[in-house]
């Protein structure tokens, strides 16, 4: 967080501005952890096939850290963009 204050960006935010150091206080947010029943991922756009008009979800059992780090398969929803209806189902094969 301190790295982002003190980034390029912000830097050169702050000198065209002519704001002083004491004059960009630092904010930290704290976000609680719970034992998640589900996770997903939601991509509004297929990041595979860009040109198609749909929403990727891909969901699993558990913490969604198994789903980011490819531990565990996850079930995919190719949702529609215009009606909102589930186009299609990959239901993933699960061994737990």
């Amino acid at each position: 967080m301190v790295a982002g204050k003190f980034s390029p960006e912000s830097i050169y935010y702050a000198i065209s501005h002519n704001l002083d150091q004491a004059d960009l206080p630092m904010s930290v947010g704290v976000v609680e952890m719970i034992d998640s029943v589900i996770s997903g991922v939601v991509y509004t756009s297929d990041p595979v096939n860009s040109e198609i008009d749909i929403i990727l979800v891909s969901s699993i059992y558990g913490q969604g850290k198994l789903l980011v780090e490819g531990t565990v398969s996850p079930d995919i929803f190719y949702i529609s963009k215009t009606n909102g209806k589930i186009e299609n189902t990959v239901v993933a094969e699960k061994k737990k």
